[in-house]
């Protein structure tokens, strides 16, 4: 009989466990209502670091935690304001019923809109578009979030000039401008052109 309670005890630990632990990505948490999300601009922010404000709230008695991987696209409400995309994967783990406020890294896309700010309402979309998920992912990957970063990102997203992420930081900056010509298709910079560019700095 002891067996019997010790080994109903283990499954049932286990369980308990397996809930309390429960790790989703942000788009399976929304869709199964694990969590509620809302999504504004950030106050103060730049285009790029933590443009996104966002607002969850754990709707289980369990805690959870929650993927929000650099990819993610969020749309603006207003079509004039430019959209978002994640450039920086972050873990949230939130207690039983909890809610909580965080700012999400990211970069703008759309560059003819107008930058996003607190009053400005976002919807979560799912992935970006392949190319801007490729970079978001490379930018995450490498640590770049910075103004060359949402360069890169309104190359791939606008068709912007690829010569606008070369700067005084040469070595990240050629790399950067190298996968960025490798996503968009687009011939690489030369030798010349890029000794050229740093000069005219």
């Amino acid at each position: 009989m002891k067996t019997v309670f010790l080994a109903l005890a283990t499954l049932l630990g286990a369980a308990a466990f397996t809930t309390s632990t429960s790790n989703l990505n942000l788009k399976d948490a929304l869709e199964q209502r694990v969590v509620l999300g809302t999504f504004t601009g950030a106050a103060g922010s730049t285009h790029y670091l933590k443009p996104l404000a966002a607002s969850f709230k754990n709707l289980k008695s369990y805690q959870v935690s929650i993927v929000i991987p650099a990819g993610y696209h969020f749309k603006s409400v207003d079509s004039t304001v430019q959209d978002i995309v994640t450039t920086q994967e972050q873990l949230l783990v939130l207690k039983p019923k909890e809610e909580i406020q965080i700012n999400l890294s990211g970069m703008c896309i759309q560059h003819h809109n107008s930058a996003p700010g607190e009053d400005d309402a976002f919807k979560f979309s799912g992935w970006a578009k392949p190319q801007l998920k490729m970079l978001a992912q490379y930018l995450d990957e490498n640590n770049i979030q910075d103004c060359k970063g949402q360069q890169a990102m309104w190359v791939v997203s606008d068709g912007e000039d690829i010569r606008n992420i070369i700067s005084l930081n040469s070595e990240q900056d050629r790399k950067l401008a190298d996968k960025t010509a490798e996503i968009t298709g687009q011939p690489k910079l030369t030798d010349s052109e890029y000794e050229v560019l740093k000069r005219d700095i």
